[in-house]
């Protein structure tokens, strides 16, 4: 009998490339409130938390599906005082378009010509079991990447342009954001959201999901 997967994500990004990729789901966001990372917490134990935080959110709705979450978050390194707290770069915030575009643009003045961290952790539950339970399998991929160096006029077209509302460090790899990256090191998909390899080596792996109807 197939199995339903359930993409417990409204990245659209995540989406596309899940289709791309030949791969049927359906889409039901796990909305959880994402807690900022413990002291000394690792930025691999955090995402694969967070991601699994996600999935064991859906899973009650879905008990004879699997569920797939996934958390990607931006990362500088700290200075000597704080080299062990991991440095999270968010998404431009404001309540006005104006105070959006403030934000996005300082957080691109401070990226600018500086190499950073990009991760994504996931996490795949299985279908419950005659027992209730489910098979979890988590994993972890960085990449980093740099921009180019950016002078003030540049980021202020680049953001009435682009409008990065919705990016971490107000840019994304895909479409117009790529216009100011200047290097990626790692697989790109990590950077967009989901990295594909991991993604489906895990869904081959788990179960038998990938014989169960969830590939085309």
């Amino acid at each position: 009998m197939p199995v339903e997967l359930i993409l417990a994500s409204a990245s659209v990004a995540r989406a596309d490339l899940l289709r791309a990729a030949g791969i049927k789901f359906r889409i039901a966001p796990a909305n959880v409130a994402e807690p900022p990372p413990a002291p000394y917490e690792s930025l691999k134990h955090y995402l694969e938390r967070l991601a699994q935080m996600k999935a064991q959110a859906a899973a009650p709705r879905h008990s004879r599906a699997a569920i797939l979450a996934a958390d990607t978050v931006l990362c500088l390194p700290g200075g000597r005082a704080d080299r062990m707290r991991l440095r999270i770069i968010g998404k431009p915030y404001g309540r006005t378009p104006a105070a959006r575009a403030a934000s996005a643009a300082r957080l691109l003045r401070e990226l600018a010509g500086r190499e950073h961290l990009i991760g994504t952790g996931i996490c795949l539950l299985g279908p419950e079991d005659a027992r209730g339970r489910r098979v979890m399998r988590r994993g972890y991929v960085a990449a980093r990447v740099r921009l180019r160096a950016l002078a003030p006029a540049e980021i202020r077209h680049y953001v009435a342009q682009v409008k990065p509302w919705h990016c971490a460090g107000a840019y994304a790899l895909q479409g117009a954001g790529a216009a100011i990256i200047a290097a990626v090191r790692g697989d790109p998909t990590t950077i967009i959201g989901l990295p594909m390899e991991l993604t489906l080596r895990l869904l081959a792996g788990s179960g038998g999901l990938a014989r169960a109807g969830i590939l085309h």
